[in-house]
């Protein structure tokens, strides 16, 4: 009986492997490195946060946003 249970098991584990899909072709031609630069993530404004927080929150993505487009052409 357990050899059916681990037998059934290994059968569904090696079923449940999906191959890697191939790479899809890129619809926009590759941007030199130096005019490329992916611009880091936003941050997260936690819930109830208070006005300053939001503030500061809000003051920070501008900053970010202003530093992320001066470094592009």
């Amino acid at each position: 009986m357990i050899r059916i249970t681990i037998l059934g098991a290994l059968l569904l584990a090696g079923c449940g492997v999906v191959p890697p899909e191939p790479p899809a072709a890129q619809a926009e031609p590759a941007a030199p490195a130096i005019a490329r630069r992916d611009c880091l993530p936003l941050p997260e404004l936690r819930s109830g946060a208070s006005g300053l927080e939001r503030r500061t929150h809000t003051q920070t993505i501008v900053r970010m946003y202003a530093a992320c487009a001066g470094s592009q052409p």
